[in-house]
């Protein structure tokens, strides 16, 4: 249990009423997440809010997935296959295959061992977006990306 999601819309504005109703419906979400894996419910892990989780800490919640009972390999399918399905767009991502976009991160580490080096910055060795590497700790070339400031986003193709 946790007040993160809580206090990061506290910050960002949110009413005390829903801060409120989050608190009242916090202590039932673990176990309905749990009984809804036991029923065999497929589950797609995916935000409908720009406050929570911040740019590249979405893999945080694979660590909660993992303690609720969900397998790592489920907790993984669950950000990519699912989450794709779920919005319509397998056919272009969720999967590695060829045609796809390929957006893809390496570690140090196995994530079926230890979920959690999904989401330590020491461990990344690599990461690729639409087939460009933008880190590469591995070869002799090295690519990095600044993430912007997610409060300072802004939509560039809206014409």
């Amino acid at each position: 249990r946790s007040d993160h999601a809580i206090n990061k819309r506290r910050e960002h504005g949110a009413s005390e009423f829903l801060v409120k109703r989050m608190k009242e419906i916090q202590p039932h979400c673990l176990e309905t997440f749990r009984r809804m894996l036991g029923a065999g419910v497929r589950i797609a892990m995916g935000t409908d809010t720009t406050v929570d989780p911040e740019m590249g800490e979405n893999s945080k919640e694979l660590d909660m997935y993992v303690s609720l009972g969900m397998s790592p390999m489920d907790a993984i399918i669950a950000a990519t296959r699912n989450a794709a399905e779920a919005q319509g767009m397998l056919d272009d991502l969720g999967t590695v295959e060829k045609g796809k976009f390929a957006d893809l991160i390496a570690v140090e580490g196995d994530p079926l061992q230890n979920i959690g080096v999904l989401h330590d910055k020491d461990r990344i060795r690599f990461v690729m977006k639409d087939g460009y590497a933008y880190v590469d700790h591995i070869s002799p070339e090295k690519k990095y990306v600044i993430h912007p400031n997610p409060p300072q986003w802004k939509i560039i193709d809206a014409e």
